[in-house]
């Protein structure tokens, strides 16, 4: 797992193809001073480890041949695959990035002596940035592959600890029960630790970043796990059949395609900067759902939400600040609503929810308890002028119910933003429901 992000320089202009250059015009000299040096930090420790454990195991042949064979077949990898892991990357932007290159450096891990496995993650990580990632700049595809170091020393001192008799080349063993709980527990280990490094460096990196964005989607640390799992095969296959690991490219190809099909799926259906569901899928789904409740003859309400006079905000605070409200609100949006309400930004400052089941009755508890939450939010941002609590806020709320209001989508729309309207017209700070049995 590595970080994902597009390259900007400190004035927000996009950076050409990166050069090594002189020392004293690194990229990483522009990074925040504490992100700064956290990235020295890891790498310094990756470099420190690499020489504290280089002499600690002698090297064979077979160890060599086996290196060789594991720098082949992820080689060939990414060959196979670079399309996709271009792709992959423009698709990952500031969050938690899934490689598959954890297949061959795990089963490097089970297999070779640890000067090795330091050797085998430069030649895997020093090819893919070549072949596939040169727009990245170096210090964080060095950042990264450090991580990866770091863990895999993490997980092999877990080796050494639980099966010390049999460390390096855990799968020569039949595998006992003692050898197949170490192999367990390194993967574990290493997931981790390379985990929480990433997240570390995304969290430093992008302080209001949401933490559920910053930590990633469990389906990407799923896929992280299969390919140590992917790793444990290789390492097996390598020592009792080893023309098996040819037919293990095949799957490792369609898990490395889902993950593409998956990253593209989340952008095209969530919106950048609140991770709501964006407009035009909301409508679809809507539209879906309205289907649903003709065919089963149940209820669906729709609420408009509008945060009143949010260009104060950014007009106080500037437009960063006005993105990190608007994000605190979104999620004051959500948690005021049921789990399986549907929550989109529609545009600016403007959220759609849709309720399936409702009565008015609970469109308008639920429309209260909108108006609540955002009241009690208190935002800090890091204003133009310096830190400040942003506090005070309110939201606008109009709500329309479906069959009793409108029998067709657009039509349910129309009467829940005419409502908002008159929640405006009302004085803000309220809402305005057009179905039975709702008061404003």
């Amino acid at each position: 797992m590595s970080v994902g992000q597009h390259q900007q320089d400190p004035k927000g202009q996009a950076l050409q193809r990166p050069r090594f250059t002189s020392p004293r015009r690194w990229s990483l000299w522009s990074l925040p001073p504490a992100l700064r040096s956290y990235v020295v930090a890891v790498i310094v420790s990756a470099i420190v480890v690499i020489a504290a454990t280089a002499t600690l195991f002698p090297v064979d042949r077979l160890d060599l041949l086996w290196f060789a064979c594991l720098a082949a077949g992820a080689m060939l990898h990414v060959e196979w695959s670079r399309r996709n892991e271009r792709m992959r990357e423009l698709a990952a932007e500031g969050v938690s990035y899934i490689s598959l290159q954890a297949v061959w450096s795990f089963a490097g891990l089970l297999l070779l002596p640890p000067q090795l496995v330091a050797a085998l993650i430069a030649v895997l990580y020093a090819h893919e940035w070549f072949r596939v990632y040169r727009r990245v700049v170096p210090h964080r595809w060095v950042f990264t592959a450090s991580t990866v170091v770091l863990a895999s020393a993490c997980a092999g001192t877990v080796l050494v600890a639980m099966a010390p008799a049999s460390y390096p080349g855990l799968t020569t063993d039949h595998l006992s029960p003692v050898a197949f709980a170490a192999i367990v527990a390194a993967g574990a280990v290493r997931w981790l630790v390379n985990y929480a490094l990433v997240v570390g460096a995304i969290a430093l990196s992008s302080p209001n970043m949401p933490a559920r964005k910053a930590m990633g989607r469990l389906a990407d640390q799923l896929i992280e796990v299969a390919s140590l799992g992917f790793g444990a095969a290789v390492a097996a296959l390598l020592v009792y059949q080893p023309a098996i690991v040819v037919l293990l490219l095949v799957p490792l190809l369609i898990m490395q395609r889902s993950l593409l099909a998956s990253q593209l799926e989340h952008a095209a259906v969530t919106d950048a900067k609140t991770g709501l569901l964006n407009a035009l899928y909301w409508h679809e789904l809507a539209k879906k759902e309205m289907e649903r409740a003709r065919r089963l003859s149940t209820s669906m309400g729709i609420l408009m939400i509008d945060v009143d006079r949010f260009k104060d905000v950014n007009r106080a605070h500037g437009q960063l600040a006005g993105d990190t409200v608007l994000r605190a609100v979104a999620k004051a949006v959500e948690t005021g609503l049921r789990s399986e309400d549907l929550v989109a930004r529609l545009a600016g400052e403007e959220f759609v929810a849709l309720l399936p089941g409702v009565d008015g009755a609970e469109l308008a508890a639920l429309a209260d308890r909108v108006c609540q939450r955002v009241r009690e939010l208190e935002v800090a941002v890091d204003g133009e002028n310096g830190p400040a609590t942003v506090s005070g806020l309110t939201v606008s709320v109009g709500g329309s119910q479906y069959p009793d209001c409108a029998e067709d989508m657009d039509a349910l729309l129309l009467t829940a933003d005419n409502a908002l309207f008159s929640a405006k017209d009302a004085g803000r700070n309220s809402y305005c429901l057009v179905a039975p049995n709702a008061t404003a």
